[in-house]
Parts: structure tokens; C-alpha cells; sequence
């Protein structure tokens, strides 16, 4: 409870006036507990004030014989029964994650930061520092509770940085772990009024069998004070790839793990030394990034690129002609292949096909150093973006998909007619499934609509951004190197400042904008547009 310095807790049993008071658990100052009679009818709880009740749940929760759960004040339900989208693909055969709990579909747990307002402050006061600070956390899940101390965060993410609503970075700290994860990304939703969209595409990640991050949400308090709705990832950075690759063993050789940034469309490299920096402001990347550093080579250096470099270089020069097993020995071609797929399905507006950016390229050492490609952050999608009209994503033919360029390195292994074949029979096959997103789009709403209500109630005066001039130059630098149509770049950026579309529009609505469409509009659009093109053919 975000106020919970200025009252004390109880429950009303069966609506007897009178409530039992709760006291604060010895195991964390968020957690308020106690001890009251079984309910017939239901219970509520209440805040009290100087002995006087100045506020109530609104709704009565169902009785129960047993210990509650950690119930979250002022939400009715704690476990929404969420229909499962179907596992259409094998998981790649490099994939041994680890069972872990730390995405829970149908839960939303919560994350207390707290203990350094000085450095919220800092962290808060110029967006483009990448300050890190230090703060302790306290996880609260339905029946899981853990504390951690001094765990490192910053502000994270690129376009949410001139947004008043920011996304995060935590470390845990060597030696800790939440759920067998070191580091996780809090992510915003800003850019998304539906709140769902990465949602979506990240269980149809898990369904295509890709590596990658789950997804969860997560109420987010800092020093007391409401931060909002946030999804939940893991930060592909160790120990992630272990717990990915190797059943989260550290008896591992690892690979190399490579994160392409900007304009990062594997044709041939020729300048190493200009591919990594550690530093440098947000909108100025390097092309590729090395993540992780192969166990083999100990410290990072531009030599690492080397295997970068020879990918490059066999996808440029190979003949189509080469053997499946040729191709395979040096990538996964059905990680790339369903990569690709998962992209024109969700009409990813800043991936690999339409920005060259937001993936990763493991060297799988077990495989001889075979690379995977990686998925990631993929909240453009669906009908929202920033670059073009949103409804240029809505193609029946995948060919006609927007900056579908056949050029690119990785989209000229279509020109394999056996890859061609499987690439078409994958995006056929995830159609023929669609219908069950409707269920788990409105089951999902139906769990976050109450945060939902929460998080867009919240005042955001904790980020102090940039001035004016600092703000003009960087959308200038923008528009300019990311190629975008600045009509829809600046629809994008008044909806997200100004939060003008409502849940319920943003998810059955019917939009006409240029940056974004209703979700289920979108969906459907996109899906007759395909069939259609089907029968024609």
C-alpha cells in the first residue's frame, strides 16, 4: 500500500461495521497482516486514520477457509484464469531454459524500490546521464516475498526517454537472483495505450520457439511513491544466456553474444573500431554491441568481432545454391526464418526488416559457434509505430510488407527456394491460429484494466526532461537518421505525451491515425488482407 506511512490497515468481515485490525508483517513493512474470523458472505479492506475508516475496497472478495494470499489493496482478483496461445513450433533445439517463475501469466506481483531519494532524484533530473544509483528492493508476489539490498538502476530505453513515464534497468548484484535472473528490464507501456502489444508479441516469441525474454507485468512503487503498470523482462546479459542455452549451468562455455543497435543490417563490416563504445548518449549507438564476451577470450576487444565479421561476409557471398546443412553450420536457419515470420505477423515497425535494430546473434559454442538470432523489444507492433502509416503494415503478401527489402543480408536467404517454402508455410500456419489472441487479448485486459486505471491516474513530475533545445535537436537527429515520415513520428509523440486514447478505443476501437490503429482492428485487417491474397492466388 503506496500510503501506507499515513494509515493503518484492517478488514471488514461479512460487513460488520467494526474492522479487525492488521499490522504491519516482520518480514517487510509493505505487507500488512493479521488475524479475523472466516467470512460467510466476503471481505473488504480499509484504511484507517486516526481510528476513523477513510477508505474501503469497493467490491466484496470471496470467502475462504484458509491464509489469504498477498493481496494487493483495491484489486479484486488475484489470479485471472488467462487462455494459453498454442505452441505452433518446436523450440529451437539450442533452447534449454530453466523452469523459472518469474513471468506467471495470469498474476501481476510488485516491485518496492526504495531507500535513496536523493539518488531517485539525480536519476530523474537529466534523462540523456545514464545515472546509476543504488536502491534496495523488495519483490511482493501472491505468495513469494524477497528483499534485496543495494541493487543498481537506470533509466533505460530510447524513445521512452523524452516521455514522462520512463523505463528501467536492475541489476541485482552478483551473487543475486530473482527467480534465477540478475538482471531485468522494467518496461514503460508508454508508447502503447493498449498496454498489450508487447505482451502479444512476446508470447508469440515463446510460441514460435525463438529465444528470447518472457513477459510479465508488475506494479512499480519507488520510495513509497506510485510509479505505475510496467512489463516485465529479462535483460538478455548474463546470467540470461545460461539460463537460455545450458538449463542455467554455469559448467558453460559461452559464446558471444552480439546486440544489433542501429541501422544494423549485416552486410559486410569494414570498420571494427567504430562497431562498440561503452559510452555515448542515447541516440547515438553503434551499429552492433557485444553483450556478453565469449568465456573463451576473457575481456572484450575488437577482435571479438571477428566472427561478427566472417557472418557478414558468408551471408554476402554464399550462392544460393549451397547445401541447407552449409547454411545451417553457420546460422540457425530456422531461428532467422521464424524471426522473420514473427516480424511480418505482428507488423514490427523497428526490428530487423524495417529498422535493422532490436536483435541479438549468439555464437552457439555447443553448435561450433553456430549463431542464433534473438528477437527483442517489440512494442511497435501491431498496428502502432513511429516511421511510416501504421496501416502500411497491413499486406496480404509478405513481399509488400513496408521496407521489405530483398537486399538485405538476412532477407536474401529467401531466395533459397527451400527457405522460401518454410517461410511461407510459417506465417500461413501462425494466420490459421489467430483466433485465439481474441480471448487472451480480452482475458489480459480484463486482468490489467484496474492498473491500467491506476497508472494513467498517476502524476508524473519525478522526470524532469530536457529543454526545449536539447528536445528539437534530438527529434531533429531522429527524423533525419531513422528515415521516418515526420507526420506519423509527430502523431506518435503527441499521443504519447498527452494520452489521448483511452484503453477501451485503444484495444477495440476503430483508430484512424497516423501512428497508430485499434489492436484488434489492426489484427483483423491484417488477417483478411492475407486471406484474401490467399484465395486470389
Amino acid at each position: 500500500v503506496h500510503d501506507m506511512k499515513n494509515a493503518d490497515m484492517g478488514v471488514i468481515i461479512d460487513e460488520i461495521p467494526t474492522p479487525f485490525m492488521l499490522g504491519v508483517s516482520e518480514e517487510t513493512p509493505y505487507i500488512f497482516t493479521g488475524v479475523a474470523p472466516s467470512a460467510l458472505k466476503g471481505y473488504r479492506y480499509t484504511k484507517i486514520n486516526s481510528s476513523k475508516i477513510y477508505d474501503t475496497e469497493t467490491f466484496s472478495r470471496f470467502p475462504i477457509k484458509e491464509n489469504t494470499l498477498n493481496e494487493f489493496y483495491g484489486r479484486s482478483t488475484n489470479i485471472h484464469n488467462i487462455p494459453a496461445y498454442p505452441q505452433l513450433f518446436e523450440p529451437l533445439a539450442s533452447i534449454h531454459r530453466i523452469n523459472t517463475d518469474i513471468h506467471q501469466d495470469g498474476q501481476i506481483p510488485t516491485f518496492f524500490l526504495y531507500g535513496n531519494p536523493a539518488g531517485v532524484r539525480e536519476m530523474h533530473s537529466n534523462v540523456f546521464l545514464k545515472t546509476k544509483i543504488e536502491l534496495n528492493l523488495t519483490y511482493i508476489g501472491l505468495n513469494y516475498v524477497q528483499s534485496i539490498t543495494r541493487i543498481n538502476i537506470k533509466l533505460a530505453g530510447r524513445s521512452t526517454k523524452m516521455t514522462p513515464k520512463g523505463s528501467y534497468k536492475i541489476n541485482l548484484g552478483k551473487g543475486n537472483e530473482l527467480f534465477g535472473f540478475q538482471k531485468i528490464k522494467l518496461r514503460s507501456l508508454v508508447t502503447d495505450p493498449s498496454y498489450l502489444r508487447e505482451k502479444l508479441s512476446n508470447d508469440l516469441i515463446k510460441s514460435f520457439g525463438l529465444a528470447g525474454s518472457g513477459y510479465s507485468y508488475a506494479r512499480v512503487f519507488i520510495d513509497d511513491k506510485p510509479y505505475g503498470l510496467f512489463g516485465v523482462q529479462e535483460d538478455l546479459e548474463n546470467p540470461w544466456i545460461v539460463n537460455e542455452f545450458n538449463d542455467g549451468s554455469q559448467d558453460y562455455t559461452q559464446g558471444t553474444l552480439y546486440a544489433g543497435n542501429h541501422n544494423a543490417s549485416l552486410s559486410p563490416i569494414t570498420d571494427i573500431e567504430s562497431l562498440d563504445i561503452k559510452e555515448g548518449d542515447v541516440f547515438h549507438q553503434p551499429q552492433y554491441q557485444i553483450k556478453e564476451v565469449s568465456s573463451r577470450n576473457g575481456e572484450k576487444s575488437p577482435s571479438d568481432f571477428q566472427q561478427l565479421i566472417s557472418l557478414t561476409e558468408f551471408l554476402a557471398m554464399t550462392p544460393i545454391t549451397k547445401s541447407i546443412s552449409a547454411w545451417n553450420q553457420k546460422i540457425d536457419i530456422d531461428s532467422v526464418l521464424r524471426s522473420l515470420a514473427l516480424e511480418v505477423i505482428v507488423g514490427n515497425n523497428d526490428g530487423y526488416i524495417a529498422s535493422q535494430t532490436n536483435y541479438f546473434l549468439f555464437s552457439n559454442l555447443k553448435q561450433s559457434g553456430q549463431f542464433i538470432f534473438i528477437p527483442s523489444d517489440m512494442d511497435f507492433t501491431f498496428g502502432s509505430g513511429f516511421k511510416r502509416y501504421c496501416n502500411d503494415t497491413i499486406q496480404g503478401k509478405y513481399e509488400n510488407f513496408p521496407y521489405f527489402d530483398v537486399t538485405l543480408p538476412l532477407l536474401r536467404i529467401l531466395e533459397v527456394p527451400d527457405f522460401k517454402l518454410t517461410f511461407g508455410e510459417l506465417i500461413k500456419k501462425a494466420v490459421s491460429n489467430v483466433n485465439i489472441i481474441y480471448s487472451r487479448i480480452d482475458a489480459l485486459a480484463e486482468m490489467i484494466k484496474e492498473d491500467v486505471i491506476w497508472d494513467q491516474s498517476i502524476t508524473r513530475d519525478y522526470i524532469i526532461l530536457p529543454n526545449i533545445n536539447t528536445i528539437n535537436s534530438n527529434l531533429t537527429f531522429i527524423v533525419e537518421n531513422e528515415h521516418m515520415n515526420p507526420v506519423v513520428f509527430f502523431d506518435y509523440l503527441g499521443r504519447v505525451l498527452h494520452n489521448n486514447i483511452s484503453f477501451e478505443e485503444a484495444i477495440n476501437g476503430t483508430i484512424k491515425r497516423p501512428s497508430i490503429m485499434g489492436l484488434k482492428q489492426w489484427i483483423t485487417a491484417s488477417t483478411d488482407a492475407y486471406l484474401k491474397d490467399q484465395l486470389l492466388r
